[in-house]
Parts: C-alpha cells; sequence; structure tokens
C-alpha cells in the first residue's frame, strides 16, 4: 500500500500448516485447481486485451458459461478478476518499458532496439498465465480456528465451488498466524491455494503515524541490501552470503529449479536483513525509487522491488511514514560540494571521491544522503554531453538553480 492512499486497515498474510490434510482432500483440492486455471485461461483468450477497467459485473464473468466449466458463478467470478489482473501487468510494463524508452537520448543503442522489440513482442502476443493461484473469499470460506490449541480443533470449510463440493480442512497454527492474531488482526474470509501452500489473510489496524523523531536517508543496494545516512549497513549472514554471492548464483544457474530456489533464498535474505534493524526514533524513511527493467550480467538477478515492499511493510507496522522519491545520479554526485560526474564512483567502486572538494567516503552513504536530501517533486536530468555539473542545494530540492 503507498503512503498516499489513506486506509484504516492493511493486511498481512500466514501459511497454514498442512500436515493434517489427507491426500484423499488434496486430490479434491488439486482438481478445482486445475479446473479454475483452465478457466482463466479462457477468460484470457475471451477478454479484450485493452480491457483496464476494475473487475465489475456480470459483463465479464458471463464470457464464460455454465456449459464451459461446472465451477459456480461465485468462483468464475474469481478467476475472471484473476485474468484481469494479469492483463493489467502487462499493460504496467509496456508502460513502464516505454517510459523508460522515451527517456533515452540515443535511440540507436542495442538496448533501445532490443527494448523496442520487447515492447512489440509484448502487445502482439497473446497474455499468459504463469503464477495461478486459487483464491477464495467470502461464503466461501468458513474458519472455525482456536487460538491457543495446535491441532484438529482448528478447521476451514471451502464451500460454492460447485458440484455440491465441500471441504473441510484441518489445520495446525504456524508462528506468522500466532503473531498476527496475538497483535491483534482480524481473520479475513480468505483463502489462497497455490499448490501444497494454503495462506490466509489477517485484517491489522494502522498504528497512528510518529509525529516526532527525524528523517533517514535509505539506500538499497546490490550486496548490502539496506545502507543509511548515518552509516548504518545490513550485513551478510552468519554464512557469510550476502545479496551479490546470491545474485551470482542465480546468474550461474541454468535450471529454473535452481533459480527458483535461489531467488527464494535472496527473498528470505531481504526479510532477514531488513527485520533486524533497529529504526529507533525515526518519523520518516526515504527511499529511492527504483526498477530493474534495464539489468545485466548478475544483476539481472537483483530485485529491488523486494527490497522497497519489505520495508515499506515494517514502516506500515511500525508507523513510520514510507516516502519514494526519484533519486538521479545520487551515487553519483557529491552531497557536500553537488559536483555529479562519473569519475566520482568510477566502475561502481565500494569508495566515493569527489573530483572537485575531494572528499572520501562510502559510495553508500554517500547516495543515501543526496536520497535524504532529495525532493518528492525533483525531475531532473543531467545532459549527457557533460563531464560533470554541479548541482546546488537549492536545486537539488527544488529543480530550479
Amino acid at each position: 500500500m503507498s503512503s498516499s492512499k489513506k486506509s484504516k486497515t492493511f493486511t498481512r498474510s500466514a501459511n497454514l500448516g498442512t500436515s493434517l490434510i489427507h491426500e484423499s482432500k488434496w486430490k479434491v483440492l488439486d482438481e478445482i485447481y486445475d479446473e479454475a486455471k483452465r478457466v482463466s485461461d479462457l477468460y484470457l483468450l475471451r477478454l479484450d486485451k485493452k480491457q483496464t477497467a476494475k473487475f465489475a459485473g456480470k459483463d465479464l464473468y458471463n464470457l464464460v458459461t455454465e456449459q464451459d466449466s461446472w465451477l459456480t458463478a461465485r468462483l468464475k467470478q474469481q478467476c475472471c478478476a484473476f485474468a484481469v489482473s494479469t492483463l493489467k501487468s502487462v499493460h504496467a510494463r509496456i508502460s513502464r518499458l516505454k517510459w523508460i524508452q522515451d527517456q533515452q537520448d540515443d535511440k540507436t543503442t542495442n538496448a533501445c532496439k532490443k527494448r523496442e522489440k520487447l515492447i512489440k513482442s509484448l502487445e502482439s502476443a497473446q497474455p499468459k498465465i504463469t503464477d495461478f493461484s486459487l483464491n477464495l473469499n467470502g461464503n466461501s470460506v468458513k474458519f472455525n480456528a482456536v487460538k491457543n490449541v495446535a491441532k484438529h480443533e482448528n478447521w476451514v470449510r471451502l464451500t460454492s465451488i460447485g458440484n455440491s463440493i465441500k471441504v473441510d480442512l484441518p489445520f495446525m497454527i504456524t508462528p506468522p498466524f500466532k503473531k498476527w492474531s496475538a497483535k491483534g488482526g482480524e481473520l479475513s474470509k480468505f483463502l489462497q491455494i497455490k499448490g501444497r501452500i494454503i495462506k490466509c489473510v489477517f485484517t491489522m489496524p494502522v498504528p497512528k503515524l510518529r509525529e516526532t523523531g527525524h528523517v533517514v536517508g535509505c539506500d538499497i543496494g546490490m550486496r548490502n541490501v539496506c545502507t543509511f545516512d548515518n552509516g548504518c549497513q545490513t550485513q551478510s549472514n552468519n554464512l557469510g552470503r550476502n545479496l551479490m554471492n546470491i545474485n551470482k548464483k542465480i546468474k550461474r544457474c541454468k535450471s529454473k529449479v535452481k533459480q527458483s530456489k535461489f531467488r527464494t533464498e535472496y527473498v528470505q535474505h531481504v526479510k532477514w536483513a531488513v527485520n533486524l534493524i533497529n529504526w529507533g526514533t525515526a518519523k520518516c524513511v526515504k527511499v529511492e525509487n527504483i526498477f530493474n527493467f534495464h539489468a545485466k550480467g548478475f544483476t539481472q538477478g537483483w530485485l529491488p522491488t523486494v527490497i522497497l515492499n519489505k520495508i515499506e511493510s515494517v514502516c506500515q507496522e511500525k508507523g513510520i511514514k514510507f516516502v519514494k522519491v526519484p533519486a538521479p545520479y545520487t551515487s553519483q554526485r557529491c552531497h557536500e560540494c553537488g559536483w555529479t560526474a562519473k569519475a566520482n564512483r568510477p566502475n561502481g567502486e565500494k569508495m566515493f571521491k569527489c573530483k572537485m572538494c575531494k572528499i572520501y567516503a562510502n559510495a553508500d552513504v554517500n547516495a543515501a544522503k543526496n536520497i535524504k536530501s532529495e525532493h518528492s517533486k525533483f525531475n531532473y536530468k543531467r545532459p549527457s554531453s557533460t563531464p560533470g555539473v554541479y548541482i546546488s542545494k537549492k536545486w537539488w530540492k527544488t529543480g530550479k538553480q
């Protein structure tokens, strides 16, 4: 959830312990899962490719009739919503690639040509559902959960599926389930089934934003997850691994199964590192609004959105304001004099040395200080023809010299 949207609640998910579910019930769930995925593919074929409106009403989910599938109207509605969200994600990716293409001065480079081909292929190709999950909500899900009991007394009933199917699933309480229920979370009537993983959702009350404290600038990196303007950094884990080690493993792997394994390790490492951060009396966290569409080499495994989403979720829980700011050339700009040039940090070295004022500092800490002083509406683009340029503090904050 973005900081601009004011809401009184936010959601957190928790896996359910599925060791008590019998194999016969898993077969029923697999049958429902396969049918729902087939129906979602049908919707994706029959929907207009330019469909961007929010899912609303029977005009869309009636595209699949009762003769096409035995699923109930409620479940078909969820499948249609999944197909519409898939179309929206494709449209969002195309618009983002076009925006990047418009920002380029020289559009004859190989990167621009490849990006142009990718845009044309996305616009002409038929979208496909690659990461399907069966989502059930409302009257289809009925929980009977006892917080202090671990086994057998906790059940969830799935109804309104089709062919008079009703499934009672026993589950065990997991640590995340205990955590969110202990913090006052309300168990929602929602269930997500993806393979043999079952997730539930808690609705949490939003804490009040901190009125006193200090503003923190945060730079996310390819080696250390986070670096702050006061010099603090997240460290490697007990095995000595950091993001760069995991990225190199993802790049070396040719098997998609192994890549998926290391990406899971990447996500777990990010969560572990962010959870160890001591936010102290911070009232606002500023991070750079960064994407990874044009990454090359081992940086293809770098997922900045995973880091940003985790920091945002922690800020939500602690009542800290989370702000994304456009931060161009933060790694090339000196936070003292404002001189911006590639020569300040050649080849992405760890240390930053300004060619004008000769200041010598950690490159990530320098970038975090630039992010902290960044204005949320700043939109400056340094001319590519000049080797360097001064950016004063007034210019950096307001965009005006």
